[in-house]
């Protein structure tokens, strides 16, 4: 057996050249020389995936927190102590931000024209997924990045039935415009909308479900898609009298909770690899669904609405 003295007779060069080609573990002089394995090298995609486990942790026990507490404040009598608070925060912020409404019709007007442009909404949204879809020079950074949007576009999904199923539970809310119990100036230009329950908002729900995705990809496009969320979705919909403070804050809560969690689930499974390698192998075809899916989520999933209209009316 080779020892530590055998090894320091060969020449210099040949030792330097062994020793430097891989790492290995200090041996006292004198004893046998074990053959030493590469230590093993943490890859950025297994770094990724370790703060992703974090934050699927994280996401999930703050989402369990929160019901809990919640649990306990409508089953005691903290809860109703609670709920007059978060309606009293809830007026007295929409009061502030109904304050500049009919102050100008131009302002009003911008404001009603940013609640209907699909362009400036879901259109943008969707441009930066796209953006993160190609935007990876690196081929193992594109394959995370590609299959990140994959699993975060299925995460918004299944935030989006989950919100549909918290609305359809909860006891229903008015919007603020159509709240009596209220005060609201109603913006020039403005038609009232239908009486669909308010708490928590789709929308927020929706894009701040795609925000998420984009942190997970990049904290730049996470940022920029999370504070265009917030001023050119919700906002305009807070000052048009469709959704209070709080409805905006429960969307987020869930789209956040339910995307980390997903992608948890997703990133690095069986279950995204197929889609990933469809991409692969037919990138024309792929790509022609993946726009008609933006597209569709650009529009609110207008086109999805009507088959399923459709559908159930064909049904009954």
């Amino acid at each position: 057996m080779k020892t530590a003295q055998d090894v320091q007779e060969r020449p210099h060069g040949a030792r330097s050249a062994v020793l430097a080609s891989r790492p290995t573990a200090r041996v006292r002089y004198g004893a046998p020389l074990a053959i030493a394995r590469p230590l093993p090298q943490t890859a950025p995609a297994a770094r990724e995936g370790y703060w992703i486990g974090r934050a699927g942790i994280a996401g999930a026990l703050a989402l369990g927190t929160a019901v809990g507490v919640l649990a306990i404040l409508l089953f005691s009598g903290a809860g109703v102590v609670s709920v007059h608070a978060m309606t009293r925060f809830d007026k007295n912020a929409l009061a502030f931000v109904n304050g500049f409404a009919r102050l100008s019709p131009r302002f009003d007007a911008f404001m009603s024209y940013l609640f209907d442009a699909y362009l400036l909404q879901g259109g943008v949204m969707m441009a930066l997924f796209w953006s993160a879809w190609f935007g990876a020079d690196d081929t193992r950074d594109a394959r995370r990045r590609r299959q990140t949007v994959l699993s975060s576009l299925l995460a918004m999904y299944t935030a989006l039935l989950l919100g549909l199923a918290i609305r359809a539970a909860l006891p229903f809310r008015p919007r603020p415009l159509r709240d009596a119990s209220i005060v609201f100036n109603l913006p020039f230009g403005f038609d009232t909308l239908g009486a669909s329950t308010s708490f928590p908002s789709g929308h927020a729900v929706v894009f701040f479900a795609l925000a998420t995705g984009l942190w997970t990809i990049s904290k730049r496009l996470g940022l920029l898609g999370s504070l265009y969320a917030l001023l050119f979705v919700c906002l305009p919909r807070m000052y048009l009298g469709l959704h209070y403070p709080s409805d905006i804050v429960a969307g987020a809560a869930v789209a956040v909770a339910t995307t980390v969690a997903v992608n948890r689930m997703l990133l690095g499974s069986a279950f995204i690899e197929p889609f990933w390698a469809w991409s692969e192998r037919h990138p024309a075809l792929f790509n022609s669904f993946f726009f008609i899916a933006s597209l569709d989520t650009a529009m609110e999933f207008s086109n999805a609405k009507a088959l399923i209209r459709l559908a159930t009316t064909q049904l009954v």
